[in-house]
């Protein structure tokens, strides 16, 4: 029998300390746990919502739900910039694979504002692609 996650958020067990990094984003572990995405090509699975603890249930709103989130910027990027994850787990702006190149830069969402420094908090719509 197959099993779904119907919505726009999920739960897993954290990999580590996330209590101090709401609204930055996360991949799965080779375990399926959460932690946080560590580069561009990373297979991001969202954006964390909650605090937890390392064992705790993290929650994650999906890049592939609908609608928008909060996501902790990474660098200074303009309004409309494509995202993806920084080395932290925070968003910046994602640049194209060379022209021809099979790509590698996972998307996860546009910013619906700029954001001006590290650390502000900027509103995103969901997208999910490689660029």
């Amino acid at each position: 029998m197959t099993t779904f996650r119907q919505g726009d958020y999920d739960s897993r067990e954290a990999a580590a300390d996330l209590s101090t990094k709401t609204y930055f984003i996360v991949k799965t572990d080779a375990a399926g746990k959460y932690v946080l995405a560590a580069a561009a090509f990373d297979n991001v699975r969202g954006v964390l919502v909650n605090a937890p603890k390392l064992g705790d249930t993290a929650d994650v709103a999906n890049v592939n739900g609908s609608g928008t989130f909060k996501v902790v910027a990474g660098a200074a990027f303009a309004k409309d910039a494509l995202l993806t994850s920084d080395a932290n787990g925070r968003a910046i702006a994602a640049t194209q694979s060379t022209a021809g190149a099979v790509p590698t830069v996972r998307v996860f969402g546009r910013a619906r504002s700029a954001a001006t420094a590290l650390n502000d908090i900027v509103e995103y719509d969901k997208v999910n692609f490689l660029y």
